[in-house]
């Protein structure tokens, strides 16, 4: 069975010469990629870190991809942490893992001090040396070389390869932890059935502690494609940020909605267009259709894909192939299960549910499911769950998420089981409220949270409509009961670190 060394081994076989990771500062070929991976690899064997967490420090760089390939290399798992992100959350997970070991730079060695972390420590120099003072070897010389190898780098395929952390309901960061065996069958089945291959470019825009970035990393390690890594400060400057992606003739995006939203929305496709990009895939929240149509007409030759699908179930369980434009009324399907995946609603009570039309918790059983949640064997135990299925035991995935099959045999997300709220006596889905809020044309973008201290529902959105005549519409469309008491228009959404709109940040507002 392979795992995502032996991968990258391969590649970097095939396709020594030909660029593997490109950022701002520079770019690695596949044989680089390996020989700083090994080298650095080798470093790293002073420490047993076979089967522990070793926390990755460091910005979205070429050097930071070499380390989290180390690190795979030797039995280890990395959990990148971005060094920019507040002390208190980085002290959660820094506990949670237990952590004993972090490669970090000199930059932002002083985080660790503020955590009084006391563990392993070692740094990018340490690893990789001073590069900038290093000449390149002729490409023509280096092809008549033998990639050389540590022959020790014996990682399994059910070695766990990451870690990502995600929000938690009470506070603290939940540890997805995923192996090489997951990972390895679901790119597998990405990349053949979106005809990813080595010419592409891929765009990089999710940060590496968000499990996006898994599809943009080892779709290149698979295929030979080149990644190329955006740096997250080019996202608040639009032309720069579309100079950086023309000028790499980029030719695949899968990104998170609200980066798309965040183009469209303040009409960077009108500065310049990334003509080359022939497929443009996107997740983690329902994208809104005037923002895809923006898209569309930008590039009518590109398939677009909707993706679906949490941390917990690597990457993704179901997708969509996008082949008409969709008015803002109508509802994008999350579409069908991936291969070797099964997808299942069930009721309340655990029954499944046969039929169409019927709304239920989303499941996921089959190949790629997550190991579990580090260090938590009770949330685990609640949420991915052993059952009997014909005869045999099958471990599935609990989502949390509300869909529904429609009557095209297409899976359709409804929202999330906790932003259904108890108010006034009924229960509402948040999500209806922002549909119709997002089918004002002078709406760019809407969210609704619920104040339970004031017990009230809280619209916020962007957009040129009057608050005074947001009401007046939404009261057209809904029951008295379902339109917010309180309405803000904002120049923009807050974002958390995963390029989701921050719910709790604009609960923090009011």
């Amino acid at each position: 069975m392979e795992t995502i060394w032996t991968k990258l081994l391969q590649t970097a076989k095939t396709y020594p010469d030909r660029p593997a990771v490109t950022d701002p500062w520079g770019t690695y070929t596949w044989r680089e990629l390996v020989e700083k991976a090994s080298g650095a690899a080798a470093t790293l064997a002073a420490e047993d870190i076979r089967e522990k967490p070793v926390v990755v420090m460091m910005p979205k760089k070429r050097q930071t991809l070499a380390v989290m390939m180390a690190v795979a290399a030797r039995g280890g798992f990395y959990v990148f942490v971005d060094p920019e992100q507040p002390a208190e959350r980085m002290k959660k997970i820094y506990d949670k893992l237990e952590a004993a070991f972090v490669v970090t730079d000199e930059e932002h060695e002083s985080r660790l001090q503020e955590l009084e972390y006391t563990g392993k420590c070692w740094h990018e120099e340490e690893l990789f040396g001073d590069e900038s003072s290093k000449e390149d070897g002729s490409a023509e010389n280096a092809a008549e070389e033998e990639i050389v190898v540590p022959a020790d780098l014996l990682c399994r395929p059910d070695d766990i390869l990451y870690g990502v952390f995600t929000s938690g309901s009470t506070g603290t960061p939940k540890g997805v932890v995923v192996n090489h065996r997951s990972v390895v069958d679901f790119i597998g089945h990405f990349t053949e059935l979106f005809g990813l291959k080595e010419t592409d470019i891929i765009a990089n825009q999710a940060p590496f502690d968000f499990d996006v970035s898994v599809k943009d990393i080892y779709s290149a390690v698979f295929t030979g494609a080149e990644l190329l890594l955006i740096p997250k400060k080019y996202f608040s400057q639009p032309r720069l940020l579309l100079d950086y992606l023309c000028d790499h003739n980029i030719t695949v995006m899968t990104w998170a909605v609200s980066a798309l939203c965040l183009l469209s929305g303040m009409k960077g496709l009108e500065y310049r267009v990334p003509d080359k990009v022939r497929r443009v895939m996107f997740s983690g929240e329902v994208m809104p259709p005037k923002h895809l149509r923006t898209w569309q007409e930008a590039l009518p030759e590109a398939e677009f894909v909707n993706l679906y699908g949490p941390s917990e179930i690597t990457c993704n369980c179901t997708y969509y192939r996008i082949n008409r434009e969709y008015a803002d009324t109508e509802e994008l399907p999350i579409g069908v299960p991936f291969p070797g995946r099964r997808v299942f609603l069930v009721r309340e009570d655990g029954t499944e549910i046969a039929g169409v039309g019927e709304p239920g918790e989303l499941c996921v059983a089959g190949e790629s499911i997550g190991v579990g949640y580090y260090h938590d064997p009770e949330r685990t135990a609640e949420k991915f769950i052993t059952a009997e299925k014909d005869g045999k035991p099958e471990r599935s995935y609990h989502t949390g998420d509300i869909a529904y099959m429609g009557e095209d045999g297409l899976y359709y997300f409804k929202g999330r089981a906790d932003s259904q709220i108890k108010h006034m006596g009924h229960r509402i889905e948040l999500g209806e409220i922002e549909k119709g809020m997002m089918e004002q044309p002078e709406v760019s973008r809407a969210c609704c949270v619920f104040d339970r201290n004031r017990n009230r529902i809280v619209a916020f959105y962007v957009g040129s409509l009057s608050t005074k005549d947001m009401r007046v519409r939404l009261r057209e469309k809904l029951p008295g009961y379902m339109v917010p008491s309180k309405f803000f228009t904002l120049d923009a959404f807050p974002l958390n670190k995963n390029g989701k709109i921050d719910r709790q940040a604009l609960l923090a507002s009011l």
